[in-house]
């Protein structure tokens, strides 16, 4: 009933922005930080017509940014996608472009799980054996840095593990094939977030606007319980890629993200993307970046450059506000 619920209110702020074809100014009431939770009691959102005006300048720095790239050949396709997670305020380029979200699938499936643990916490404890002699991580550039040994079994809690911090593809097919297709179909719906029917057959079915809904429910607490909505974010913070968001901001900060990797026998045209929140002191923010290339390498510096100027904006914005 609550992820209906939920759903429902997903949905309609949504559609507010996407069938005006404006902005929305939302007042945000927020419990308060918890650990990497900020959970939000309530939402009211405006008539008014605003812009974010506070947020053009960046809009702008980003447009010419992202054609610098693509002129120099860095890139094919970049789309972003900002969003000040203090007020809602939000800007992108681009944001609303398709792509293969890769890796980024393992976000809704950990949640998924942690849906159904809400109400059966032994779910976490059930083992599954890894049977399958292939190795799932040897197609990518990124490599895992923990690999699943053949025949050995693991706790459910333990896999998820793998597959968020390490970006582990064994773990995440032995994870997908144990849940039922129903249960992993949910979280899309209660988040009004529809794929293809059959995904293998479309190469780009989302886009970096609307798969920030995954991060914006974590850090809203509005999905899942706030136990799992901060053990989730935590996990999301440990990921072992420090070349694209991360590259672009001070050492030891706290990025809560998730990095997806598309690559045909490591030939182009691959991508590569990065989404998450970044726990800037003063206005925690979403930045999710992707982009389509010919090089790997290329891509990394794209995103980093792109983090770099979005926390340069951020700083400059709220030392006026």
């Amino acid at each position: 009933m609550w992820g209906l619920i939920i759903g429902f209110f997903v949905s309609q702020l949504g559609f507010v922005n996407l069938i005006r074809g404006i902005p929305v100014r939302a007042t945000l009431s927020r419990e308060g930080q918890k650990g990497l939770i900020n959970p939000l009691l309530s939402v009211e959102i405006s008539s008014k017509k605003d812009d974010f005006f506070e947020y053009k300048p960046l809009k702008e720095k980003l447009t010419k940014l992202i054609n610098q790239k693509l002129n120099e050949g860095q890139a094919t396709k970049i789309s972003v996608y900002f969003r000040d997670l203090n007020n809602s305020h939000w800007t992108g380029v681009n944001e609303n472009e398709l792509y293969d979200p890769a890796s980024l699938l393992k976000v809704p499936l950990m949640i998924a799980y942690y849906r159904i643990a809400d109400d059966n916490p032994g779910i976490l404890k059930k083992t599954i054996q890894y049977n399958n002699n292939k190795d799932e991580n040897n197609s990518q550039a990124i490599q895992s840095a923990q690999k699943l040994i053949p025949d050995g079994w693991y706790s459910i809690d333990d896999l998820i593990n793998r597959m968020i911090i390490y970006s582990d593809n064994n773990a995440f097919n032995l994870l997908l094939n144990y849940i039922t297709p129903d249960d992993f179909n949910a979280v899309l719906a209660d988040l009004s977030i529809s794929l293809p029917p059959d995904i293998s057959k479309i190469e780009d079915y989302i886009s970096p606007k609307t798969y920030s809904y995954f991060f914006r429910t974590l850090y809203s607490s509005t999905y899942l319980s706030r136990q799992y909505s901060e053990q989730a974010l935590e996990l999301l913070s440990k990921i072992k890629f420090n070349d694209g968001l991360n590259a672009g901001l001070p050492k030891d900060f706290v990025v809560a993200h998730k990095f997806g990797e598309r690559t045909f026998n490591k030939k182009p045209p691959k991508e590569l993307h990065d989404c998450g929140i970044i726990y800037y002191t003063k206005a925690p923010y979403l930045l999710c970046v992707m982009t389509r290339g010919d090089d790997i390498k290329s891509l990394q510096s794209v995103i980093k450059d792109i983090s770099s100027v979005v926390y340069d904006d951020v700083i400059s914005v709220h030392s006026r506000y």
